[in-house]
């Protein structure tokens, strides 16, 4: 169990920094709003990148312990 707590807490502080850091990215490089502007699209794909992690570290764990209790079926 302390593998899995440290590994979601892990996994939300790297989601919430991606999402700091696409933030600042997309503030600081909004003026030439195009597609050839790559720092501004870095930080929109930070932007989009940090819910997904987020959505992992919660499914990671529960997904382990479904494993853990035998009831994964997918496993023979």
């Amino acid at each position: 169990m302390d593998k899995r707590i440290t590994m979601t807490a892990v996994l939300r502080w790297y989601a919430f920094m991606l999402a700091v850091v696409g933030a600042a990215l997309c503030l600081a490089f909004v003026t030439p709003f195009s597609d050839r502007n790559m720092l501004l699209m870095a930080g929109m794909g930070c932007l989009i990148a940090s819910p997904v992690v987020l959505i992992a570290s919660w499914m990671f764990p529960l997904s382990e312990e479904i494993a853990d209790k035998g009831q994964d079926k997918t496993i023979p």
